[in-house]
């Protein structure tokens, strides 16, 4: 598998902002906003977790598991937990 290049974290931190805010998506795995934003994952994962003024990491998991994020701008926090309450109940319940 090709690595992509590491990018300058100015230009990253815009890319991975400009992923976040995709109207598209509501949450983010730190893989779709790599490769939408054409950077490798170790960039990103940086990005997200050194901007938590900027960046939501919710309570809730993707089906396969992965961390999920998301613009505070988007996403409050009541709004995070409300996600994940219908997320577990939709498991438990149907």
């Amino acid at each position: 598998m090709k690595t992509k290049p590491r990018a300058k974290l100015g230009d990253a931190k815009n890319k991975v902002l400009l992923a976040l805010e995709n109207p598209k998506w509501r949450y983010r795995t730190a893989s779709g906003i790599a490769n939408e934003a054409h950077l490798d994952a170790k960039t990103v994962e940086e990005v997200l977790r050194n901007n938590p003024d900027l960046v939501r990491v919710s309570i809730a998991k993707s089906s396969n598991g992965s961390t999920l994020f998301a613009s505070k701008k988007k996403i409050s926090a009541v709004s995070d937990i409300w996600t994940a309450f219908k997320a577990v109940n939709k498991v438990r319940y149907g």
